[in-house]
């Protein structure tokens, strides 16, 4: 992750959030599928409580959700977020410009943060820059979608109905409430 005007300050929070993330995270690691479910339920609950992605960027709600997560795309996905997606994916949540490197991979940290912004009940649009990128990542997070908790019409009916392909169309989540995130 480059340092894209965020400040060695700000670049040192996030890195040091990230290595707190990764941490619970391994902690987490062994829990059943049933309380993880419940754990992604709670922390989607204390991200809502939180305020919005303002509220939720301050609170140590964040850090356990992103952890959960990390989990989850461990397990479903078989990747498992590196410190610096997970840094990635503060800076991205915090509403930071990120840029990385050729070769680390984009679409995890992307889905983390949209995930973020999804439970807080912001907007956030995930955007490619071609076709193929767009239906490559769509189709790649699917199965990440399958353990998001359900609200309203909830994530996992957007991600189904996504159609890989359309410029800008990596990853669709709603909150339930009209916050669709593509």
């Amino acid at each position: 992750m480059n340092d894209f005007g965020l400040g060695f300050l700000t670049l040192r929070r996030l890195k040091l959030e990230a290595a707190q993330v990764e941490e619970c995270a391994l902690q987490l690691s062994n829990i059943g599928e049933h309380r993880l479910k419940e754990a992604l339920a709670e922390s989607r609950a204390a991200i809502r409580r939180a305020g919005g992605f303002l509220g939720a960027a301050k609170s140590p709600a964040r850090a356990q959700a992103l952890a959960v997560m990390s989990v989850v795309c461990e397990r479903e996905l078989g990747l498992r977020p590196t410190q610096t997606q997970i840094a990635t994916s503060l800076a991205l949540h915090e509403g930071h410009v990120v840029e990385l490197d050729a070769g680390e991979a984009r679409a995890l940290p992307n889905a983390l943060a949209a995930i973020l912004f999804s439970w807080g009940g912001s907007p956030c649009h995930v955007v490619h820059s071609n076709d193929y990128q767009a239906g490559r990542d769509a189709a790649a997070m699917q199965a990440l979608a399958k353990f998001l908790p359900e609200s309203g019409e909830g994530e996992r009916a957007q991600l189904a109905r996504l159609s890989g392909g359309s410029i800008g169309a990596a990853l669709a989540l709603s909150t339930g409430e009209g916050t669709e995130l593509a």
